[in-house]
């Protein structure tokens, strides 16, 4: 398709050749035409091996060839920036409360003129078919990119892409967008590695819940298809992150798939493994829904071990020092409902449990259904992706 409109060229020089070479409005026409069709063929490219590459979801980094481009660490924050914004303008006076985290530092105005002016001559040097990278936009600079050259964009257009589709078909597209992550960082990734300031704590956070939540929706749909000893597995290779087991979730889908595939042994260690992080690290217990559980495995429940796959218990708010809300466990698609919800709903038959739970951490009783039926369809996650606009202003959006 680019070479279509690269194909383009000789026929509108041929055209334009008929007009006076000193008409400006022809002169103004091809210039015109020919910016357009560079465009054209510069985006579609895009679908090509992009000249540079830009990394986050890692230690920031701008790659040629798969080689870094070397950036000193402000550049890494100025790039990073600029590249979670998709292109979009950032003021500079906001990029300069970004890159230096600190009140009215000396000079600043100038000390950022300089950055830009570094990078920019090292992105150039890249890729000479862009002739301006980091294009002054008065007030304001931009990187001239396009999504698909930025791994975090590439991860949330194929994680948008999985939750439209269904069964092995989303399992593959999200194992594809967890790819796009340095491997071997655990549940939550380290995104934007090395770089130290309120913004990118706040867009670290975010990224780290999108491949939180990237990964239990993949084991979710594994563990539906009846792969609990895979899933067991792998979140025995998740569990290398001090956060892991403070994650709910997470800890109850270790916990159930373990004991469908090897018995009571490893569920009741990741449990008690759990109880020491929480106490340790929150001060306080792990909630009574999970403990329930822990009760249930002990006395060999044989609710438990039934043949549907096992859903994750997924948290609302599931990072350390927050409250941890259960709102689902559940061997089907499920969402955690009230005393309320579940009295207007069909009495569960022989193959389900209901447990409900009051803690001091719920604000209100919950359900947790841990048997085989089919309730609500798992909300949220079809249709178009999140915001991907990142915290421009010290939030995470």
């Amino acid at each position: 398709m680019a070479s279509r409109f690269s194909a383009l060229r000789p026929a509108s020089d041929t055209f334009l050749r008929r007009e006076s070479v000193a008409d400006p409005a022809a002169l103004r026409s091809r210039s015109f035409l020919s910016s357009t069709i560079d465009t054209c063929t510069y985006a579609l490219d895009a679908h090509k091996e992009a000249a540079v590459k830009y990394q986050v979801l890692g230690p920031v980094a701008a790659l040629s060839d798969d080689c870094r481009i070397p950036l000193q660490q402000k550049s890494q924050v100025l790039l990073a920036v600029l590249v979670l914004e998709r292109g979009r303008p950032v003021p500079r006076q906001r990029l300069m409360e970004i890159i230096w985290d600190e009140p009215d530092p000396v000079d600043r105005e100038t000390r950022l003129i300089r950055i830009v002016s570094e990078l920019r001559q090292r992105l150039r040097t890249a890729n000479p078919e862009v002739a301006d990278p980091l294009p002054d936009m008065g007030d304001a600079y931009r990187l001239v990119m396009h999504p698909e050259e930025a791994d975090a964009h590439r991860f949330r257009a194929k994680a948008a892409k999985a939750k439209t589709l269904d069964g092995e078909a989303a399992i593959r597209m999200m194992t594809q967008a967890l790819a796009e992550w340095a491997e071997g960082h655990g549940l939550y990734g380290r995104p934007l590695a090395g770089l130290r300031s309120t913004w990118a704590d706040s867009n670290r956070k975010k990224l780290q819940d999108e491949h939180r939540d990237a990964h239990l929706f993949r084991l979710e749909r594994i563990a539906r298809d009846g792969g609990h000893e895979q899933v067991a597995e792998e979140c025995r290779v998740l569990d290398d992150d001090a956060e892991s087991l403070l994650d709910e979730s997470f800890v109850a889908m270790w916990m159930i798939t373990a004991y469908r595939t090897g018995g009571s042994d490893t569920p009741l260690s990741v449990f008690r493994r759990a109880e020491e992080r929480f106490r340790r690290s929150l001060d306080r217990p792990v909630s009574q829904p999970l403990a329930e559980l822990a009760r249930r495995i002990e006395a060999h429940d044989p609710e438990l071990a039934g043949s549907h796959g096992s859903a994750l218990a997924r948290l609302q708010l599931s990072r350390p020092g927050g409250i941890h809300r259960i709102t689902s466990i559940t061997t089907r698609a499920k969402e955690t409902t009230t005393m309320g919800e579940q009295a207007d709903r069909p009495v569960f038959d022989n193959n389900n449990s209901v447990i409900g739970a009051q803690a001091g951490e719920f604000k209100e009783k919950v359900v947790i259904n841990l048997g085989g039926v089919s309730q609500v369809a798992d909300s949220g996650q079809a249709g178009q992706p999140e915001d991907d606009r990142n915290d421009t202003d010290g939030r995470a959006s």
